[in-house]
């Protein structure tokens, strides 16, 4: 008897290293969303794509995922300007500090319907105050567009993103030309080096901090809120740690196993 005393004993405190509420944030991830905004994009189609952004962020950031790790976000808008949405790089530390970003998404006005300016993009973003931080356990670009690039050449300001330490750069091509899908999947690039696939299935998106790929998305009305929502729920997959007393519990829980047989017996 005192053996299986001692057994549940040894469990229930693996269990309190494991799931205790004073367990330390395993990490925070930097992640920056770059949305297109120009012009031929239908007004009703940016919104419902900045509020398919907005939802994603809401229902994978639960309470639950944020007493893992913290997520530092930064959204990006870009077409013939480009800007910060909301008032910077929002730190996601608790399901509280979610709605502010959500709501400054959902309810950006967009100006600079123009050209696609990926240039502007990706300047706005290297230059954004606490977008990337040196100490981030991992960090990720998610860009979603139409169409090709017009204006001066990106490849510069891409470049000084890459030397920042962004990990990986992954895109949405909604409504867009397989022309626009080839150039795409060139420069998208994670820790592997540059270069990623064209998928039509969101269902295969894996591990997007670390792995990069071209989501090719058909409709804005019908497919974007899908594949933007399976784009989040899988890096928030990918970034939940295991706990680190779950090997002492699984081992607690054998030996109890263990002596209760030995006493059956």
């Amino acid at each position: 008897m005192k053996m299986i005393q001692r057994a549940l004993a040894t469990g229930a405190f693996a269990l309190s290293l494991a799931f205790g509420a004073g367990a330390a944030k395993a990490a925070t991830y930097d992640l920056a969303f770059v949305m297109d905004k120009s012009g031929s994009i239908s007004t009703t189609n940016f919104n419902a794509a900045m509020d398919s952004l907005a939802a994603a962020l809401t229902s994978n950031l639960t309470a639950s995922v944020l007493a893992q790790d913290s997520y530092n976000i930064t959204v990006v808008a870009f077409g013939s300007d480009a800007n910060i949405v909301g008032t910077g790089s929002y730190l996601i530390d608790d399901v509280a500090d979610v709605a502010p970003l959500a709501s400054a998404v959902a309810s950006y006005s967009r100006t600079g319907t123009g050209a696609t300016r990926y240039d502007l993009a990706f300047d706005t973003l290297l230059n954004a105050t606490g977008a990337f931080t040196a100490g981030a356990a991992g960090s990720m670009i998610n860009m979603m567009t139409d169409g090709s690039p017009n204006g001066p050449d990106f490849n510069p300001a891409l470049t000084a993103l890459k030397a920042q330490g962004w990990d990986s750069l992954s895109f949405e091509a909604v409504e867009s030309s397989a022309s626009t899908r080839t150039l795409l999947a060139g420069i998208a690039f994670d820790t592997g080096g540059v270069g990623g696939p064209i998928i039509t299935d969101s269902s295969l998106i894996n591990d997007p901090l670390n792995n990069t790929f071209v989501l090719q998305v058909d409709s804005f009305a019908t497919d974007y809120g899908a594949a933007i929502n399976a784009k989040v729920a899988a890096i928030v997959t990918a970034t939940i740690p295991l706990p680190a007393g779950l090997p002492l519990l699984g081992g607690a829980l054998l030996l109890f196993g263990f002596v209760s047989r030995r006493r059956s017996a």
